[in-house]
């Protein structure tokens, strides 16, 4: 039998080491109604699911509402923010949103050029999932 999305959150709670209580702090919610939510009393909104991945960028979306690959996301594919006044390494002042890519990093663009094609293919997928998960 395949697991549910409310199954998908506790494993991952588990194995992170993350209690339902320290989870409903970080996200601002009742704690009972998030253990009734993950338990399966009831429905874990997209809400609560859209804050859960935003929390955790590690945690794969794809894992998380299809059941499909790894739980985790590769670290490749974790992007840091940017930060303000960064110097890349000719010494100029980066000023900007964005990450700091330095000449010599084009593969970092490659990288993130592929990703972001197959992030659009699976914003189909999880729109077509979202729909579904509203109808029922």
């Amino acid at each position: 039998m395949e697991k549910t999305i409310n199954e998908r959150i506790r494993f991952f709670l588990k194995n992170s080491d993350i209690t339902i209580s320290g989870l409903a702090e970080k996200l601002g919610c009742n704690q009972s109604t998030l253990s009734n939510k993950l338990g399966g009393r009831y429905r874990v909104d997209i809400d609560t699911i859209l804050s859960l991945l935003k929390l955790y960028d590690q945690l794969s979306a794809d894992w998380l509402l299809l059941g499909r690959g790894p739980m985790l996301r590769p670290k490749e594919y974790i992007i840091e923010p940017f930060h303000y006044n960064q110097i890349n390494d000719d010494g100029d002042n980066i000023a900007g949103y964005g990450n700091t890519i330095h000449k010599e990093d084009s593969r970092v663009v490659a990288l993130l050029e592929q990703q972001l094609e197959e992030e659009k293919a699976r914003s189909r997928e999880y729109w077509n999932t979202i729909q579904q998960l509203i109808k029922k």
